[in-house]
């Protein structure tokens, strides 16, 4: 039937109690059984992915779950995969500006704390703001 009526280039049958998963291609208008690559997926060259068995859970249940990957052998992510990523992508690029912004802060109160003493040492606040990169109008608030 799939030859010579449905015609669909690529097949695959998986049974579920032995893990045993086969792929097939429509080829001159029949189908031949693919070889697994050096990674146990089944290319779909068209499309430029592999399919394959992956070990691991998927809602609630750890079992051998059939999976996409890329043509690299890259496993493509589903979409609570992909969101968990981007969150935790998220929440990295939160943690990296608190840490720029605190030390920027840390610089620019250390830059603080020395206009009193460069002023001490008798430069004027041009000098000192030029020093410190501060306007005048900092070190003047500052001092």
């Amino acid at each position: 039937m799939y030859e010579q009526i449905v015609r669909i280039p690529y097949y695959g049958i998986y049974e579920i109690l032995t893990g045993k998963l086969e792929v097939y291609s429509l080829n001159a208008g029949f189908y031949q059984k693919l070889a697994p690559n050096e990674r146990g997926h089944y290319p779909i060259l068209p499309l430029g992915i592999e399919l394959g068995l992956w070990q691991g859970s998927y809602q609630n249940q750890t079992l051998l779950w059939l999976r996409w990957w890329d043509d690299e052998g890259n496993l493509l992510l589903i979409g609570d995969e992909r969101a968990e990523l981007e969150s935790l992508r998220a929440e990295r690029e939160r943690e990296r500006a608190e840490s720029e912004r605190q030390r920027a802060d840390s610089a620019q109160q250390a830059r603080k704390d020395a206009i009193p003493r460069l002023l001490a040492m008798g430069l004027n606040a041009e000098q000192v703001a030029e020093a410190l990169s501060l306007t005048v109008e900092e070190v003047r608030e500052s001092s």
